[in-house]
């Protein structure tokens, strides 16, 4: 048997005791691949079985290997076997390469396409009763790249998307937009560089802490309502243009240091009860008339 040429051209070294993957049987031949580190780099040997191991080797075993001083490989003892899925009858199998394998699993009178990794994980199963389709990374990543070209998902059902984390990167521009069964886009939002843009019939924001920072803003609309518990506003300088404007409130307290002037075409002042006015100085002046009306009218 030659199981020295690929073990010389890679990193497993005689003295090595660790696991392997059953790639092939044939009679008394038994080759084993080898996943050398994290980024997948196998290395496939012959290996002979120890005497006096009381199993029966199949394709796809995980096995405990031990090489030699001599380079011959050796397996001591089975580590786990294939079968994560119980064999039918008629259930066949094939070699792609570097100990991956495939397989279609009959069970049930259905036909299940299935393709294993080298470390006997299940990556692939295809159903076609069913017609489904299922990609299945048990460990590390699962990258789908374009040097040059688009990526499109197109789904009649729903596409979801659930992880740990979910990050969305554009480099022009993110676009969100919901269609009606007409096609017209209803609702949408686009975010570039600059602007970020949204449109809907109705906008629904609900949080029970919520913080805004921002240099300029300006609202236009036909009606604005608020329903507050308590507001507090500090401003610099704060302009108010309105054609009517009526006020209700219990009580209203006016503190101004400096000036407070009131211009007006007219003005009417009713109080139901007292009205009491203390200043250092008071004066009223009237270009036509002055009157004061009263049952009692006290000077001094």
């Amino acid at each position: 048997m030659n199981n020295v040429t690929h073990l010389r051209q890679a990193s497993v070294l005689p003295g090595y005791i660790g696991p392997g993957y059953v790639v092939s049987v044939e009679q008394e031949r038994i080759r084993v691949s080898i996943v050398e580190n994290e980024a997948g780099s196998i290395t496939e040997l012959d290996a002979r079985v120890v005497q006096g191991l009381p199993t029966t080797i199949h394709v796809g075993d995980e096995v405990l290997l031990h090489i030699g001083h001599d380079s011959t490989a050796y397996i001591t003892a089975v580590l786990e076997t294939a079968a994560n899925v119980q064999e039918m009858p008629g259930d066949e199998e094939f070699r792609i390469s570097s100990g991956a394998r495939g397989k279609l699993c009959r069970t049930g009178g259905e036909t299940l396409l299935q393709v294993f990794s080298p470390r006997n994980e299940l990556i692939f199963e295809y159903d076609p009763a069913a017609e489904k389709a299922r990609v299945l990374v048990e460990s590390g990543d699962l990258e789908i790249g374009t040097v040059d070209g688009d990526i499109r998902l197109n789904a009649g059902g729903d596409i979801q998307f659930d992880g740990n984390a979910i990050d969305l990167r554009g480099r022009r521009q993110i676009a969100l937009h919901v269609q009606d069964v007409l096609g017209h886009v209803r609702s949408w939002m686009n975010i570039d560089k600059r602007k970020i843009s949204s449109h809907s019939d109705a906008l629904d924001i609900r949080s029970r802490v919520a913080g805004l920072s921002i240099a300029r803003a300006v609202y236009e609309g036909k009606q604005f309502s608020a329903n507050v518990t308590r507001a507090r506003l500090t401003l610099e300088r704060l302009e108010t243009v309105a054609g009517t404007l009526v006020q209700k409130a219990k009580n209203v307290y006016h503190s101004v240091e400096q000036l407070s002037q009131l211009k007006a075409g007219r003005m009417r002042t009713l109080v139901s009860g007292s009205c009491y006015l203390k200043s250092e100085k008071v004066k009223f002046k009237a270009s036509d008339s002055f009157n004061i009306d009263g049952e009692h009218i006290n000077l001094g």
